[in-house]
C-alpha cells in the first residue's frame, strides 16, 4: 500500500522530487543521502513517465504522473519538452500529496541533482512562522564586471526553483493553484520571451502571498552560481561553506557524469574542482553514488511524455569555429576572471 494511503496520526515529513526515467538515479541519489542525513523523511519521485521495466531502487515511493489524473497533461506534453513537462508538475505534485494524506502538513522539495548532507530541521522550523521558503541564487551584490552578475539572474530568475517548501495553508493552496496555472500557459524555457519555465514565476511570490520566507542560509542550496561567496571545506567527514556553517545541501545543477572534471556545463573551466579538494571530495562521492544506481542503464531511457526536440550535430569544423569564438568572446568580457562561460 503507498504510503499516502495509509491512515497516519503524526504529521509526516516529505521531501519529494520531479524528474524522467532517464535521471533515476540522480533521484535514487539523492533519497540514498536523505536515508543517511535525514532517515525520518520519506522520499517520493515523481515521475514524468511510465515506469521502466526494471527499478533498481525499490524502498522509494515513485508515482507515477499518471497517477494525478491531470486533466490537461495531455496538452502540456505535446507542446513541452520533458525539461518544461518536468518544472510544470513540481506544483501539481506537491497539491496531489497535500490533497491524498492529511496527515501531510508539511512538503520539502528537492531538485533529482540535489546531494543532502546536512539536517533539515532547520527547514522545519522556518516552517512553524512561515508557509513558503525559497533560496536566492546569489545572496550579496556582484560586480559588474564578473561573470555572474545581476543581469544573468534578471534573465534566470532572482530564486532557484530547484528548492521550496511550504506548509499546508489556504495560502499555500492560493500559491500552488497560481504557480500551477502560469506553468500550464507560459512554461517554457525561452528566456528572450521572459520565460523560465517554473524558476522566472517565483519572483512574484513574496510580492503576491503572505507568509514567504527569503532564508539566506548559506548551508542551503550551494551551486555553482554562489560558489564566489561559499568556499566548500572539509573536516572529520563533514562538509561546511565558509569554515563553519554545516552544508546541508549542494545542486549539482549542470553536472555532467561523462564530464566529471567539470562543476557544471555551463563552466567551462576545471579549476574549481582541482583547486578545491573538498569541493572534489563532494563531487567525486556524488558521482560514485550515481554510478552505483544504474546510470548506465537508465541513461538510455527515452522518455515517453514531452515534445522530443533531436539535437542536431554539428560537423567538427563548426564546433570548433562555435568554441573557439565563445572562448574570445568571453575572454574579452571577462579576462581577469580566469574561466569561461558557455551557452545551451
Amino acid at each position: 500500500m503507498p504510503f499516502f494511503q495509509q491512515k497516519l496520526n503524526n504529521q509526516l515529513h516529505i521531501v519529494y522530487t520531479v524528474c524522467s526515467s532517464n535521471h533515476l538515479p540522480f533521484a535514487f541519489s539523492l533519497g540514498d543521502s536523505l536515508k543517511k542525513s535525514n532517515p525520518k523523511y520519506h522520499f517520493v519521485i515523481g515521475l514524468i513517465d511510465v515506469l521502466p521495466a526494471t527499478i533498481h531502487q525499490t524502498e522509494f515511493q515513485i508515482i507515477p504522473v499518471s497517477t494525478l489524473n491531470l486533466p490537461f497533461f495531455e496538452e502540456l506534453s505535446e507542446k513541452y519538452t520533458i525539461i518544461e513537462l518536468s518544472c510544470a508538475m513540481k506544483p501539481c505534485f506537491a497539491t496531489y500529496l497535500f490533497h491524498e494524506n492529511p496527515a501531510i502538513q508539511e512538503l520539502i522539495y528537492l531538485d533529482a541533482d540535489i546531494w543532502v548532507k546536512g539536517d533539515l530541521t532547520g527547514i522545519e522550523e522556518y516552517l512553524e512562522t512561515n508557509d513558503i521558503i525559497l533560496t536566492p541564487h546569489v545572496t550579496k551584490p556582484l560586480p559588474l564586471t564578473s561573470l555572474w552578475n545581476e543581469k544573468a539572474f534578471l534573465n534566470a530568475g532572482i530564486y532557484n526553483a530547484g528548492f521550496f517548501a511550504v506548509k499546508r495553508t489556504e495560502n499555500t493552496f492560493r500559491f500552488l493553484n497560481w504557480w500551477t496555472e502560469r506553468e500550464r500557459v507560459m512554461g517554457f524555457y525561452d528566456f528572450e520571451k521572459g520565460m523560465g519555465v517554473d524558476q522566472l514565476w517565483l519572483n512574484f511570490v513574496p510580492i503576491y502571498f503572505e507568509k514567504v520566507l527569503v532564508t539566506f542560509e548559506i548551508g542551503y542550496n550551494a551551486a555553482y552560481w554562489n560558489l564566489q561567496e561559499r568556499t566548500v571545506s572539509k573536516k572529520d567527514g563533514n562538509y561546511f561553506i565558509n569554515q563553519t556553517t554545516p552544508l546541508v545541501f549542494y545542486h549539482f545543477s549542470g553536472y555532467s557524469v561523462d564530464k566529471p572534471q567539470l562543476i557544471s556545463k555551463h563552466l567551462l573551466s576545471k579549476k574549481y574542482l582541482s583547486e578545491n579538494q573538498a569541493l572534489g571530495s563532494l563531487f567525486n562521492e556524488y558521482r560514485a553514488n550515481i554510478l552505483e544506481n544504474n546510470y548506465e542503464y537508465y541513461r538510455h531511457i527515452k522518455p515517453t511524455f514531452g515534445k522530443f526536440i533531436e539535437k542536431k550535430q554539428d560537423s567538427f569544423p563548426v564546433k570548433f569555429i562555435k568554441k573557439a569564438l565563445w572562448k574570445i568572446i568571453n575572454f574579452i568580457e571577462n579576462i581577469n576572471l580566469g574561466y569561461y562561460y558557455e551557452t545551451n
